[in-house]
This record gives structure tokens, sequence and C-alpha cells, in this order.
């Protein structure tokens, strides 16, 4: 995370901080499914008791859903830089 301080020591870092922060959270997003399936798994192994498959592939589900949306979200952010490479006049296909 971004110190309150380091914009004033570093011009224009917050603006590009923005979007490495967006994808950070997006990341994050990840975790949550991946740790429910992580503690469906333990409390399964540690009381042995019958995994809930339905809820592991729901949970499952659901981070690759999310992991989709970072990539997306990567991809958008790289276009403009790769079709500002090739040159101005692509710019607009953006």
């Amino acid at each position: 995370m971004l110190d309150k301080f380091l914009p004033d020591l570093v011009p224009k870092c917050k603006a590009e901080d923005e979007v490495l922060r967006k994808t950070q959270d997006l990341l994050l997003d990840v975790a949550g499914p991946i740790a429910m399936s992580y503690e469906l798994v333990w409390q399964a192994k540690e009381n042995s008791q019958a995994l809930d498959l339905s809820m592991l592939f729901s949970c499952l589900t659901r981070s690759l859903q999310l992991l989709g949306n970072v990539n997306n979200h990567v991809s958008a952010k790289r276009r403009p830089q790769v079709l500002n490479k090739i040159g101005p006049v692509c710019l607009p296909l953006q």
C-alpha cells in the first residue's frame, strides 16, 4: 500500500499506484474463495467428516471467475501501452 507521504516525494507516483492498487485488490479478492476452500478441506480432515464437494466446487468456481476478472483488468491496462508502442495511429483502437 502506498504510504501517504510518498506522492509528495515522488511526483506522478499516485496515478501509477492507483492501477497497481486496483490490481492488488482484485488479486486479494481471489484469496477469499481459496481460503474458504482450504478451510472446508481442513475442517473435514480435522473432524474426520466427509468433504462437502458442492461447497468446495462453488468456492473454486468463484475463485476462477475472480481470477479471470484480474486477467481482464491487466489486459485492459496493458492494451493502451501496446497500441502506443505500435503507433499513435492505433490508439483509437482502445
